[in-house]
């Protein structure tokens, strides 16, 4: 089961008997782990501007390998290129959102009224349709 305030986000692929459900996760951990794998180590900013514009099919296939390895350990190039195929390249955009914010959220649009400290959870807003 996907836990979103790991950032982590559940998607059904496939059909039939082959439906499966894929957990994609992009923490803080992933997130090093694909700025190293694209050669980013030491340049944060270019890195924090690729993931809203990753600039080529292959970095957008590290993307979704990057996130699905947590739960997924086993994941190859191959297969992760796959379910970018199988998704769609907007459909796994509106993934990799979702996963970044619910990773990192804002916490600066903590609502009023709501405790903030130890023990607060944060979000990153309402939950998407």
């Amino acid at each position: 089961m996907a836990n979103r305030l790991k950032g982590e986000v559940a998607v059904d692929v496939g059909d039939g008997e082959g439906r499966k459900t894929l957990i994609f996760r992009l923490g803080i951990n992933e997130l090093i782990g694909l700025q190293d794998a694209l050669g980013m180590k030491d340049d944060d900013e270019r890195f924090l501007a690729t993931i809203d514009r990753p600039g080529s099919l292959k970095r957008l296939r590290a993307f979704a390998k990057a996130a699905l390895l947590h739960h997924q350990p086993d994941t190859t190039d191959d297969q992760a290129g796959d379910v970018v195929t199988q998704l769609g390249i907007p459909k796994l955009r509106k993934i990799i959102d979702e996963a970044v914010s619910w990773a990192m959220p804002d916490k600066s649009d903590t609502p009023s009224g709501v405790t903030k400290g130890k023990g607060a959870a944060a979000s990153p807003g309402a939950l998407p349709s």
